[in-house]
């Protein structure tokens, strides 16, 4: 490593350390996120920048949402290229290698690439790459689904960065289709979900964002038509044995406390807000708008 380069990612560090201590976050998810970005970065500058599009928990930062929950890995929608598990690795390969004066080195060489089919989501890979910041060290983890369909997008973002880079310009999912898909996860695998993750996203997107019923309802209608899932399913998860399902308020709680999110908001009374966001997909009136900030559906003027 250059003397400049080894400057560069000291002072690097330094800067990070002085952002996790100002916001009383853990420096390993602060060297994380920097990861990330410094990744997505490279993706933006690359010829595959179409080619991936931002989805998860890192999408909430591109739209601007705040307190996002921890995440290891980024998720991405692999479009127009194929999702044969060698021609992925050469792109994330030729992504990692772009040099850039971030203090950050991504050890392409280093890449592993496998199958995932996590409870029944999506086909896709998942890649892992090494990456050094000094002597500092870490792992990089993506998720690339395929097959999906975004409504209302995805659409063109400038992601925030941590320190004064430029922010990069990635393609981004759409909030509906978000949400849309987390739902189908929820209603196909109902009882037997333990990803607490999707309620908990599904309830940060409805309290900080608004939406039209109409875009909602397309996108959740396309997912479950794509994903084979009957709309009427939706009843299970909100009837009076799942909101009050032990198991599940046990999950809830382990997941807010694994995570170090203050929520204090129960299971039952969490399931009870979504009921309330989720009914009018099933009723006749669909010209309502989501005010967050009420926690209710109003007519549009």
């Amino acid at each position: 490593m250059s003397e400049e380069k080894r400057n560069m990612a000291a002072s690097v560090k330094a800067r990070l350390l002085k952002i996790a201590k100002a916001n009383e976050v853990d420096y390993t998810r602060i060297l994380q996120r920097y990861a990330q970005e410094r990744f997505l970065h490279r993706l933006s500058v690359s010829t595959f920048r179409s080619n991936l599009v931002l989805k998860g928990a890192m999408m909430f930062l591109a739209h601007g949402l705040p307190n996002l929950r921890p995440t290891k890995d980024i998720d991405f929608l692999g479009t127009a290229i194929s999702n044969d598990p060698d021609t992925i690795k050469a792109i994330v390969k030729q992504i990692s290698s772009i040099s850039y004066n971030d203090g950050i080195i991504f050890d392409e060489q280093g890449l592993k690439i496998s199958l995932i089919n996590e409870d029944a989501e999506y086909y896709g890979v998942r890649i892992i790459i090494p990456w050094y910041i000094e002597k500092t060290k870490g792992n990089l983890q993506l998720d690339i689904g395929f097959g999906d369909r975004v409504l209302n997008g995805p659409t063109e973002v400038k992601f925030p960065t941590l320190l004064d880079h430029n922010q990069p310009l990635i393609m981004v999912y759409s909030k509906e289709s978000a949400l849309a898909e987390k739902l189908q996860i929820i209603v196909s695998l109902n009882y037997e979900t333990s990803r607490m993750k999707d309620f908990y996203d599904i309830y940060y997107l409805c309290s900080h964002s608004s939406f039209k019923l109409e875009n909602i309802l397309n996108a959740t209608k396309e997912t479950f038509y794509h994903r084979n899932t009957t709309l009427q399913d939706i009843e299970i998860i909100f009837s009076t044995e799942f909101i009050t399902n032990k198991e599940k308020q046990t999950q809830w709680k382990a997941f807010l406390s694994r995570n170090r999110l203050k929520e204090e908001i129960g299971f039952t009374d969490l399931m009870r807000k979504l009921k309330t966001f989720f009914d009018p997909l099933l009723e006749s009136n669909k010209n309502l708008v989501w005010n967050p900030k009420q926690w209710s559906w109003k007519n549009i003027e």
